[in-house]
C-alpha cells in the first residue's frame, strides 16, 4: 500500500525533524543557562 508508507515516511521525517529541533534547543538552553535553571 503506497499510502501507508508514503504516511511513515512523514511520520518519519517528522520525528527526524523534531529530534534535531529537540536537541538545538537543548543545546541553546545548556548554552545560555550553564547552571540548568
Amino acid at each position: 500500500m503506497p499510502g501507508t508508507s508514503g504516511i511513515a515516511k512523514d511520520a518519519t521525517l517528522i520525528a527526524i525533524a523534531a529530534a534535531i529541533i529537540s536537541a538545538r534547543f537543548a543545546a541553546v538552553r545548556s548554552t545560555k543557562a550553564p547552571m540548568g535553571v
